[in-house]
């Protein structure tokens, strides 16, 4: 059985997230409550400097990208129940899929 049939198992079984990926719709929000959080006081967890910049949309998309972010998504599902999964979790389960 290949990786990708063994993915879809555990996709199919519910033993993973479906999408197993952050959707357009997360990525948005995330980068705007960190940018709000920025925007608001909280220390950035890179460094401006390094990115020449003191955009804070540029920095959110950043820390982003790195990883740095403890953001937990909540997923609603059809039948009324939720999902959460950390946002590290997503973007290493995403890394995974598109690896193969």
């Amino acid at each position: 059985m290949s990786t990708i049939d063994e993915l879809y198992s555990l996709i199919r079984d519910g033993k993973l997230p479906y999408p197993p990926r952050l959707t357009k719709y997360e990525l948005a929000k995330i980068i705007a409550v960190r940018t709000r959080q920025l925007m608001d006081g909280a220390p950035p967890l890179v460094n401006p400097k390094e990115l020449s910049t003191s955009d804070p949309v540029a920095i959110a998309t950043e820390e982003l990208k790195r990883g740095l972010l403890p953001f937990i998504i909540i997923r609603r599902l059809p039948n009324n129940k939720s999902v959460e999964y950390s946002l590290r979790e997503l973007q290493e389960l995403e890394n995974k899929v598109l690896s193969y």
